[in-house]
C-alpha cells in the first residue's frame, strides 16, 4: 500500500489542514488503516484525524482519500460534526445501565412482601 499527498492545504480559518491523498491497495482499505497512515506520515495522534471519505471505483486499485488534520482533538470536536452513532448511546450500552428482568422480579418480590 502506498500513501501519495496529492494536494496539502491550511485552512487558517477552522486551523487545520486539508488532504487530497492517493492510495494504491489490492482492497479497500478501512477507516482505521488510512488512520494509521495519515497518523505516521503526519506524526500526529489518531484523534486529531478526520476521514471525510474514501473514494474508489469498481476494478481500480486506486482509492481517493479527503481529511482534515487538526493541531489538537478539542479542536477537532469543536469544528467538525459528530455522527449519530457517536453523540446517542448504543442499544448495547442502554442494555448494560438497565435492570435485568431478574432484577425487576426480586425488586418487585421485596415491594409486594
Amino acid at each position: 500500500m502506498t500513501l501519495k499527498i496529492l494536494e496539502e492545504k491550511n485552512n487558517a480559518l477552522f486551523r487545520r489542514k486539508e488532504i487530497r491523498a492517493s492510495l494504491e491497495s489490492e482492497t479497500t482499505p478501512s477507516r482505521s488503516h488510512v488512520l494509521e497512515l495519515l497518523s505516521k506520515k503526519f506524526e500526529i495522534p489518531k484523534e486529531n484525524i478526520k476521514i471525510r471519505g474514501i473514494k474508489g471505483s469498481f476494478g481500480v486499485k486506486n482509492f481517493s482519500i479527503e481529511a482534515n488534520i487538526y493541531h489538537s482533538k478539542e479542536e477537532k470536536e469543536t469544528v467538525e460534526l459528530k455522527k449519530k452513532k457517536e453523540t446517542h448511546p448504543s442499544v448495547a450500552e442502554l442494555k448494560e445501565t438497565r435492570p435485568s428482568d431478574a432484577e425487576l422480579k426480586k425488586e418487585a418480590a421485596v415491594q409486594n412482601a
